[in-house]
């Protein structure tokens, strides 16, 4: 017998309550700690090829920059993210910034300094 014989979602509780940012941050820190290995396994793949400059001609080599830029961008965000995120978990075990305000703040000063971070070295680009 059937528990459910209706469409109804099996997690109705995603639905109603709304994400707090400090799961937010930790689901984030892990995404990005995936994708730093990811795009840095991706990177030095590139950077192998790249440095064997005998198996690219130059204008192979010139429509692989602007799409290796964009992974760049994308991998100098997920490391400041990251690393901020980090720092911030360390002054957790500390015991520090242990206030929902607190939780709060910071989460978003994160996301504003790797931002910056992101503008700056999009600049030097």
């Amino acid at each position: 017998m059937k528990a459910y014989t209706n469409n109804r979602p099996i997690s109705p509780h995603l639905l109603i309550y709304k994400p707090q940012n400090s799961s937010l941050g930790s689901i984030w820190h892990r995404i990005t700690g995936i994708l730093l290995l990811i795009f840095m396994s991706l990177f030095m793949v590139n950077l192998k090829f790249t440095l064997n400059f005998n198996l690219f001609t130059k204008i192979i080599y010139d429509s692989y920059y602007y799409f290796w830029s964009f992974f760049y961008l994308l991998l100098v965000f997920a490391f400041s993210y990251h690393s901020l995120n980090g720092l911030r978990h360390i002054l957790w075990d500390l015991g520090l910034l242990l206030q929902i305000k607190n939780l709060t703040y910071s989460f978003f000063l994160i996301i504003f300094f790797s931002s910056i971070i992101l503008i700056l070295n999009s600049l030097n680009l």
